[in-house]
């Protein structure tokens, strides 16, 4: 019976990280201020963690004492609540094992070259500071400073032929605090301009401490494309406080602001149309109420920049063909095989990083440029040009 209770209870444990992971993943999806957010994420740590600990720590005294790991005539509350958790465990354990069977590069992706920069080594010195910038730079296989370029060929089924070709660059949560050396986001900078890319577009978490503002120029201002360089804020950018100050400094830079805001642009004879949401985090969200209808303008595109890819059934029921996002990182940390266990989002970690193909809506979500925690495993750094092409793949 041994084996089997310990089978039961490897099950039982991952049943058990993944209630409370996913009750991290969807908290930390909602628009709530940053204290209450930060004051039930430690709840929520300390309730795992010790939740975890105390029902070990039992089964280990039972196991001395040659008794039944869960013993039915004297189960407690916690030793019931680690029985129901095998139920879960074993449903994720079995998703797992279909994702892994089933999951094909999307359909619409045509083409994905990538090239890898390790841009510390390229520039030649160290690029992070701090305490937790240097000790997290001495984990093996940190990629806090590698820069995965993705050259994307994406087919959208309602592209009309004047756009054939567009391409767009797509940056998301730079998060500059100061960890990340300035060398790295002007070097990111460069090599965005470098794509030529028709349209740039960065999906939020730009800063997370006013002192980076003073890069703007230097950076973000130095980004250049045809048709423009639009930008939406995300939750990171709310602890600079008032973010009125650093929509005027990136605008006074050259950027577009489509924050909450829509617009539209002619190309070639078709119309792109353009929208940004901030949200959950900042409204309101765009109004679209003066885009033309498919059949009164069948020639448009309807392009959406979110911070997050929770947006996505709010871009699905407008029809847009192509949302952009940001947010998740990732994971930050991808493990073999398993993938990425943390993505703030309500989704977890479905739309974690990647192209998904969510008729009518194509949506991207880059795992970022840089970020606040000075970690990342199996997970680099992310800059994307993605080029349309006509085709339902």
């Amino acid at each position: 019976m041994l084996p089997l209770q310990l089978i039961a209870g490897g099950f039982a444990i991952l049943g058990h990280a993944f209630v409370w992971v996913t009750l991290i993943n969807r908290f930390h999806s909602t628009g709530l201020r940053r204290w209450l957010t930060k004051a039930v994420s430690l709840v929520v740590y300390a309730g795992f963690w010790w939740a975890l600990v105390s029902e070990l720590w039992n089964c280990g005294l039972r196991l001395r004492q040659n008794a039944d790991i869960w013993p039915s005539a004297s189960a407690t509350a916690l030793d019931m609540y680690f029985a129901a958790c095998i139920v879960p465990g074993v449903g994720i354990a079995l998703h797992w094992l279909w994702r892994k069977r089933t999951d094909r590069p999307p359909r619409r992706v045509l083409r994905n070259r990538v090239q890898v920069v390790d841009v510390a080594r390229h520039l030649g010195h160290s690029l992070t500071h701090g305490l937790r910038g240097k000790m997290f730079g001495l984990v093996p296989g940190n990629q806090v400073t590698v820069l995965q370029i993705h050259d994307l060929e994406l087919a959208l089924a309602r592209l009309p032929r004047q756009l054939a070709g567009f391409s767009i660059a797509h940056l998301s949560d730079l998060h500059m605090t100061g960890q990340v050396d300035k060398a790295y986001f002007e070097e990111l900078t460069a090599r965005t301009n470098a794509l030529a890319a028709e349209l740039i577009v960065i999906s939020g978490d730009l800063f997370d401490h006013a002192a980076c503002l003073e890069w703007i120029p230097d950076t973000l201002g130095e980004l250049r494309a045809p048709h423009g360089v639009y930008f939406v804020l995300g939750n990171h950018d709310l602890r600079l406080g008032d973010v009125t100050p650093v929509r005027r400094l990136l605008t006074a830079a050259g950027l577009i602001d489509l924050g909450g805001r829509d617009c539209q642009l002619d190309i070639d004879g078709a119309r792109l149309l353009l929208a940004g949401t901030e949200m959950p985090w900042i409204e309101p969200a765009p109004d679209l109420t003066g885009w033309p209808s498919r059949d009164a303008a069948p020639d448009q595109l309807r392009l959406l920049v979110a911070h997050a890819p929770d947006q996505i059934a709010w871009a699905r029921r407008r029809d847009f063909d192509l949302m952009l996002a940001g947010h998740t990182h990732g994971g930050q940390v991808r493990f073999p095989l398993i993938g990425p266990i943390v993505a703030p989002s309500r989704y977890g970690v479905r739309f974690a990083s990647g192209t998904f193909d969510l008729p009518p809506t194509v949506m991207h979500v880059s795992r970022g440029s840089s970020g606040k925690f000075m970690l990342r495993l199996n997970c680099p750094c992310e800059l994307s040009k993605i080029t349309l092409v006509c085709g339902d793949a």
